[in-house]
């Protein structure tokens, strides 16, 4: 593998793997060199080793083992099909957690509204210009990432720890629900939108108009995974 040398470490990390597994470098069921190996191979820090791996396993090209490191998966693209039967089989347990969500998020959204500083909003809106473009140009590692980037720039906003803490377990549990649920093209142009509510609302710094408009983008979700479900 080549070092890693460019600003969007995460991504390039994500890429990298990706593409050692897929031309063959390593097969299903080998393990992973370890994060200080994989650290030291392409030049990052272990936290960016961790958090794309874990993007990986969303997207179904690694096993993490908790004790004992990343195993190659299987190598595969999340299909249409592949991504109605994961939701078959995991909606009553991704429901749970989306329910968790729609009350955390609606007020970590109205405080964010009232502290927020300007820096942050900009950055915010930076990161959804970028959740945008991947879209168009179909990357999923950069979807995931941009999408879960959004929700903590919001908890960031609220200028609360707890929820900044709690969000990151969302986000967490929630990943292999992106990867899946980002597969289907519809499904990510249906974010677009919300975002952009959200986004307006925090504008106007309207604490009301924040939450409500974070209340319709997880009932959107929720309407999205349901008719997966069903299919």
């Amino acid at each position: 593998m080549q070092p890693i040398t460019k600003v969007s470490i995460t991504d390039k990390v994500v890429e990298a793997i990706k593409e050692y597994i897929i031309t063959g470098n390593y097969s299903s069921g080998d393990k992973l060199p370890s994060e200080n190996g994989l650290s030291q191979q392409l030049q990052v820090g272990r936290s960016t080793i961790r958090e794309a791996l874990r993007i990986l396993q969303a997207m179904g090209y690694v096993d993490i083992q908790h004790g004992r490191g990343a195993f190659v998966a299987q190598p595969h693209d999340i299909t249409a099909s592949i991504a109605k039967n994961w939701f078959s089989v995991n909606n009553y347990k991704i429901a749970d957690i989306m329910e968790v969500r729609l009350a955390v998020e609606q007020m970590m959204a109205k405080l964010c509204a009232t502290n927020m500083t300007d820096n942050e909003l900009a950055s915010l809106m930076e990161i959804h210009e970028n959740f945008v473009e991947a879209i168009h140009t179909g990357q999923i590692n950069q979807i995931i990432m941009y999408d879960e980037y959004f929700h903590a720039g919001i908890a960031k906003g609220s200028h609360n720890p707890l929820f900044m803490t709690i969000n990151a377990q969302i986000s967490d549990a929630l990943r292999s629900y992106r990867a899946h649920s980002y597969s289907i093209p519809e499904n990510r142009v249906h974010a677009v939108k919300p975002h952009q509510d959200i986004i307006q609302a925090l504008i106007k710094h309207d604490p009301m108009e924040a939450s409500k408009a974070m209340e319709a983008h997880i009932l959107v979700a929720l309407e999205d995974m349901s008719m997966l479900a069903q299919e």
